[in-house]
C-alpha cells in the first residue's frame, strides 16, 4: 500500500536555500603506477581488509585487451573506509572514513592527483551514504549522533543535505527527528529515494513541493532509480503457498503504477537489483526455491527492463553472489563471490561478460565492487 503526506512550503525554506548552491566537481582519470587512465580502460572502485580488519579502497581496471590493471590503494591509515560513491563524471569518490569508536567523517579524493580534502567533520556522530545530487549541486548524507546509551554507529539515522561550496548542512524533512537513510538521487534530481525506519518502507520525497510516498521495502535496500526514467527499484515479500518469495518491484513514481518484474508465480527470493547504463536491461541477485536452478545461494541474473527474458549467468549452488554493477559501456558486469562451504571462505570479484557469459575471477579478496563512470 502506498501512503502520501504533505510538506508545506514554509518547511521547506532551509531545502530551497541550499538547493540554489552550486559545486562544480573537476578531474580526469588517475594514472595508477603509469598503467591507470587510458581512455578506453574501464576503471573500478572495491574494498578490502587489512591485518586489523580496517576496510580500505582500492582503484583498479579492465584494460580494452580484457586483462587486469594493476590495483592501486586510495586510502590507508588508522581508519577504515565504511562505504564511498562517486561523483558525476567519475573524477572524484568520496567516502566515510569509520573511526574505531564508529564515527566518521566525509572525505573527497580526486581520481586524477590521489589528493584528499575532509568534505564534512563530523564530530560525536558517524556521517555515511554520502551520494551527490546528478548535477553535482548538493549531497545526500545520512547521520548517526553518539549518545550517551550508544556509539555513533548504533545511533538512529537521519538524512540531511551538505552544500558543498558553502559547507552548510540542513534537514532534508522539517521534523529533524524524522529518522531516515541511504538517501538515493531521481535522474533528474527532482526526486530522493531514502529507507525509512518507522514506518517501515522506502520513501520519496518530491523536492519540489515536499510531498512524500511510502512504498513497499522488504530487504531495507537502498532505492534504485532508472538512469533515465522517474522509475524505481524495491522488493516486496510475502507467501507463496509454503514458501516466502521476495519479488523485485518497478514503480512509476509520478503515476504510482507497480509492477513486478519477478512474475507474479515466481518462487524465487530476488534482491540486489541495478540497471544497465541505457536502462534497457536489469542486473539482479536471484535464489531459485524450487526445480532444477535451486540453489542455496543467489546467483546473478539478468532481464529486459519490463522484466522478460530473464536468464541466469552464474550457476554455483553453493555460493553466494553479492548485487551486481555495470561496466559503463553496459558489457560487464562486477560482483562479489562468497563461498557458503568451507574451507576457503574468502570474497573475491568476478567478472562477468554479458555478451559472452564468461565468467572469472578478478581479485581476491576483494569486495564492494563498483565500477568508475567515464568521464563526461
Amino acid at each position: 500500500m502506498i501512503q502520501r503526506f504533505s510538506i508545506s512550503p514554509f518547511d521547506l525554506t532551509v531545502f530551497a536555500v541550499l538547493a540554489i548552491c552550486a559545486l562544480a566537481v573537476t578531474g580526469l582519470a588517475w594514472r595508477a603506477g603509469g598503467t591507470m587512465g587510458a581512455a578506453d580502460d574501464l576503471r573500478f572502485l572495491y574494498l578490502t581488509s587489512d591485518e586489523q580488519g580496517r576496510n580500505h579502497l582500492f582503484i583498479s581496471g579492465i584494460a580494452p585487451d580484457g586483462t587486469l590493471i594493476e590495483p592501486r590503494a586510495l586510502t590507508d591509515g588508522s581508519d577504515g573506509v565504511w562505504d564511498f560513491a562517486t561523483a558525476p563524471g567519475g573524477k572524484t569518490v568520496i567516502y566515510s572514513a569509520l573511526s574505531s569508536l564508529g564515527m566518521g567523517d566525509l572525505w573527497a579524493l580526486s581520481l586524477d592527483t590521489g589528493q584528499r580534502s575532509q568534505l564534512l567533520a563530523c564530530p560525536e556522530a558517524s556521517c555515511s551514504n554520502a551520494q551527490y545530487a546528478p548535477d553535482g549541486r548538493l549531497l545526500s548524507y545520512t547521520l548517526r549522533n553518539m549518545s550517551d546509551y550508544s556509539s555513533a554507529f548504533f545511533s538512529p539515522p537521519r538524512l540531511w543535505i551538505l552544500d558543498t561550496t558553502t559547507g552548510e548542512t540542513g534537514f532534508i524533512f522539517p521534523d529533524s527527528q524524522q529518522l531516515a537513510f541511504e538517501g538515493r538521487w531521481s535522474p533528474d534530481g527532482s526526486r530522493l529515494s531514502y529507507i525509512s525506519p518507522d514506518p517501515a518502507g522506502l520513501g520519496v520525497i518530491n523536492l519540489a513541493d515536499g510531498q512524500t510516498a511510502l512504498y513497499p521495502n522488504a530487504l531495507g535496500e537502498a532505492g534504485v532509480w532508472h538512469p533515465q526514467k522517474n522509475l524505481l527499484l524495491t522488493t516486496n515479500t510475502w507467501v507463496e503457498g509454503t514458501d516466502y518469495v521476495t519479488h523485485i518491484l518497478q514503480i512509476d513514481v509520478e503515476s504510482d503504477e507497480v509492477t513486478d518484474l519477478s512474475g507474479e508465480t515466481s518462487l524465487t527470493n530476488d534482491s540486489g537489483p541495478s540497471y544497465s547504463p541505457d536502462g534497457g536491461w536489469i542486473a539482479f541477485r536471484r535464489k531459485v526455491l524450487r526445480g532444477e536452478q535451486e540453489s542455496r545461494g543467489k546467483q546473478i541474473w539478468i532481464m529486459r527492463s519490463d522484466g522478460s527474458d530473464a536468464r541466469p549467468l552464474t550457476a554455483d549452488a553453493d555460493v553466494d553472489y553479492g548485487t551486481p554493477s555495470w561496466s559503463p559501456d553496459g558489457r560487464y558486469l562486477l560482483t562479489r563471490r562468497f563461498p557458503l562451504l568451507g574451507p576457503d571462505i574468502v570474497p573475491s570479484l568476478w567478472l562477468i561478460d554479458t555478451q559472452t557469459d564468461e565468467v572469472r575471477m578478478i581479485l581476491e579478496p576483494a569486495d564492494q565492487p563498483m565500477w568508475v563512470k567515464n568521464n563526461e
